[in-house]
């Protein structure tokens, strides 16, 4: 008998977003991504859509559009026997890392995530995350301005071996934004994932 492969699963950030890190042309976002008022070019970021599980219907008009980590806890559809975490995203204030938790049935004290990005005004190259998206220019409360265009970064995250949970918990740092979440994973089986 086949086992089953992992499948990518988006998890819904729409409830946790937090942070306007985005602007449409002209539109002054406030505090913006890094609290001083810069930001992503809104119009640039739409081919992540996938990615991200979908934008907030008002991208760059001041809606959120990410999850300034504030330990909030992301539910996963079901317990899911989860293999590896990816997250899309970066950080401010300089290359930042933290902890995911993950926790579920046979985990109620939950396993340790390590994961970081760079920052997001950073160069390419400073660590095992993947640069996957640069904007073509920085822009401060609703103006293009000069600066090294912001870029958000790939990253993962995976247990020693396959656990089932059925929540993510995001780290309590503001200086990590999230973009996007999601999990491979499989349906949990009676069982499988027990430390």
């Amino acid at each position: 008998m086949r086992e089953a492969s992992p499948v990518r699963y988006v998890l819904d950030l729409g409830g946790h977003r937090n942070n306007a890190g985005c602007a449409a042309p002209g539109f002054d976002a406030q505090q913006g991504f890094d609290g001083f008022g810069r930001t992503y070019p809104a119009e640039e970021l739409a081919a992540l859509g996938p990615l991200v599980g979908g934008w907030p219907e008002l991208l760059g008009r001041g809606d959120p559009d990410n999850a300034e980590c504030d330990g909030q806890v992301v539910e996963l559809d079901g317990p899911l026997l989860v293999h590896a975490v990816g997250l899309l995203g970066a950080s401010c204030g300089g290359a930042l890392r933290d902890e995911l938790v993950l926790a579920g049935p046979h985990v109620p004290d939950g396993v340790l995530l390590p994961f970081g990005f760079p920052d997001f005004l950073a160069r390419p190259g400073t660590g095992d995350e993947v640069c996957e998206f640069t904007a073509s220019a920085l822009r401060e409360n609703g103006r293009t301005v000069p600066g090294p265009p912001p870029r958000l970064w790939r990253s993962h995250a995976g247990p020693a071996r396959p656990v089932v949970c059925s929540t993510v918990r995001l780290p309590v740092n503001p200086g990590l934004h999230l973009f996007g979440l999601w999990v491979l994973a499989e349906a949990a089986g009676t069982g499988a994932g027990r430390p």
